[in-house]
């Protein structure tokens, strides 16, 4: 699990690179809108594949989330499940859509409350909060299992000394 997360913030971050250095940016095209450059990062697929693979009768990442079935074989599902194979849930891939996530909302500088899901440099910014919150949770994840050994050890000292004491008695 610790892999996937760490390949996502990869994912994640080379997604708002590429949106940057003027990758086309469309919010009504499946393969440019925010899930589409993700899966553009993970999959190296064309925009245009991504688009005509992505044409639904539901028309929009969000629906295409709730209609994942890993055993169905349909195409479309090949992408959704590129995006859940790279750390990401159904819910997640939703919030992404629509750049409404809370744990990255709660993040936003400048006392912004919320981003506007069809504005490239919003779409940017989402990409790298989200990455920075994984990376915060991967160290948080290192120095809580680092406390933990330094506790288990200290209770181990603790019951060695003990354990001597009562030999030498």
């Amino acid at each position: 699990m610790k892999e996937t997360k760490i390949q996502l913030i990869d994912f994640l971050t080379k997604t708002a690179d590429r949106l940057e250095s003027g990758a086309d940016y469309s919010w009504g095209h499946l393969g440019k809108c925010n899930c589409g450059h993700l899966i553009q990062t993970i999959t190296q697929l064309s925009p245009e594949y991504i688009h005509k693979v992505a044409l639904h009768p539901t028309g929009e990442w969000t629906e295409l989330a709730n209609d994942y079935c890993p055993t169905t074989g349909i195409e479309m599902n090949s992408l959704i499940e590129s995006l859940l194979n790279a750390g990401l849930s159904q819910d997640e891939i939703r919030h992404l859509e629509h750049l409404d996530d809370p744990k990255i909302l709660k993040r936003l500088p400048d006392n912004r409350t919320f981003l506007e899901r069809n504005n490239k440099n919003d779409a940017i910014l989402y990409f790298r909060i989200w990455a920075e919150v994984l990376k915060e949770q991967e160290l948080g994840s290192i120095e809580h299992s680092d406390t933990k050994g330094s506790e288990l050890f200290r209770e181990a000292k603790i019951l060695f000394v003990s354990t001597e004491e009562l030999v030498e008695s």
